[in-house]
């Protein structure tokens, strides 16, 4: 913010194209986590949870978290950074849910299934 950035949350920035390139790099190097695949299935649900998390982040974040709690939140570096944290578990909690749900339905269409 202090060098003019209109958006401080920009992530066309070059050291988040670094941190990119260098996470992939990482799980080229690790291979297949079986456990993982196993019980998240993401080349199944990679997709629905990326079309249902944008929903719940825009009309059901702002009803949970609506009032004063953004003031309190808003006050600390740690309350923030858990906020985020917690933002986070709940929307993909719900997204993985919904697209689970969904993957066992005659909706699987829906999410690219």
């Amino acid at each position: 913010m202090t060098r003019g950035s209109h958006d401080e949350y920009n992530t066309l920035r070059i050291t988040n194209i670094l941190y990119s390139l260098s996470m992939f790099g990482l799980l080229l190097k690790v291979g297949d986590i079986k456990t993982v695949d196993r019980i998240l299935t993401p080349r199944q649900s990679t997709f629905g949870i990326y079309l249902i998390h944008q929903i719940l982040i825009i009309r059901l974040l702002p009803e949970l978290f609506k009032g004063e709690i953004l003031a309190v939140i808003s006050s600390s570096v740690y309350l923030n950074i858990g906020f985020s944290v917690l933002r986070f578990l709940i929307v993909y909690g719900i997204s993985f849910s919904i697209t689970k749900f969904l993957q066992k339905t005659r909706f699987k269409w829906i999410i690219g299934n």
